[in-house]
């Protein structure tokens, strides 16, 4: 039996190999389907990698064109058996997207097992809309895909050979699924090659500007009063990766003369916070906060301050909570 997990960011990286070392399963039987890009030079990854995004990209206008729809869950299938050749268990993040409800549709997968991705997931009432009607219909023919706006998995999945598993960092996570088998996990942790002193501040900042869920000059506002309250002479910042380069000078100049020094796209924050015992964190509504604070360290956020001066990113957190 092979086990295919889904890795997009250095949570899901992180929270697979938690899984794995939980599990014991020979690295032959593991295989990594990445996505937007990913890649570590932090660790060596004993497990085969295969990049997926191409694959798992809509084509457009897909919601009206049956062929486009059966094309897309053809192309997925297809890939799968190049890849996996047999039977599987899925390791996806939640069961929202097309494409991991292709792969969890699959008639090899014997498993679905849900994989914390981020420090907030997203089990809320569905909002029943004209759209989401609408969009059920278009992809009634396939059978395969459907619409829905949360990440309850369809009751078919509780069927399968192996049923609905969830793994996270803590039992709050995947609560609402009573029916599906949990397992809370640890997160692994790494020797890294860097060096953070706790005694300087850690900025996390977000790409809510650059995604469209904040206006500039509102996230600028709030950059400036949290670097004003809580800046020192020298100071750790994280940009998010989708941060352009633009975006992220904006935020630099707001430190004046204070020293920054930037911590790379390419450590993996998450292994930081485990690695170390008391850092100091501020920053908005990134889910590394909520990661930070649940470690013990010691964080401030601004989100209510953005949230007070932006009805456009109050509809956005109150959208993923």
């Amino acid at each position: 039996m092979k086990h295919v997990f889904f890795i997009h960011s250095h949570t899901s990286f992180l929270v697979a190999m938690g899984i794995l070392d939980a599990i014991k399963v020979s690295e032959r039987d593991v295989l990594f389907l990445t996505a937007r890009n990913y890649r570590t030079r932090i660790v060596e990854v004993p497990y085969r990698m295969v990049d997926i995004e191409h694959i798992l990209r809509l084509p457009k206008s897909y919601h009206f064109s049956i062929f486009k729809q059966k094309s897309y869950i053809k192309a997925i299938d297809q890939f799968i058996a190049a890849h996996v050749q047999g039977d599987y268990y899925a390791y996806i993040p939640h069961v929202a997207s097309y494409g991991f409800q292709v792969i969890a549709s699959n008639k090899h997968c014997r498993c679905v097992n849900l994989c914390q991705e981020s420090a907030y997931s997203f089990f809320q009432k569905e909002r029943p809309t004209y759209k989401l009607y609408g969009r059920r219909i278009l992809l009634s023919l396939t059978n395969r895909i459907w619409a829905q706006t949360n990440w309850y998995p369809p009751q078919w999945m509780y069927n399968l050979e192996g049923g609905v598993k969830t793994w996270a960092v803590n039992g709050d996570y995947f609560a609402p699924l009573k029916r599906a088998e949990q397992h809370v996990i640890r997160l692994p942790k790494f020797k890294l090659n860097v060096k953070i002193n706790e005694e300087i501040p850690i900025f996390l900042f977000e790409a809510a500007v650059d995604q469209h869920s904040i206006e500039e000059g509102v996230y600028l506002d709030g950059c400036r009063a949290l670097i004003e309250k809580y800046g020192e002479d020298t100071n750790y910042v994280k940009f998010h990766p989708a941060q352009t380069e633009g975006s992220r000078l904006k935020i630099l100049k707001l430190y004046g003369q204070r020293k920054v020094e930037i911590l790379s796209d390419d450590i993996p924050f998450e292994m930081i916070i485990a690695q170390c015992s008391h850092l100091k964190i501020y920053g908005f509504h990134t889910s590394l906060i909520k990661f930070a604070k649940e470690a013990g360290h010691q964080v401030v956020s601004y989100e209510k301050y953005l949230i007070d001066r932006s009805v456009r990113f109050r509809n956005f957190v109150n959208s993923h909570s």
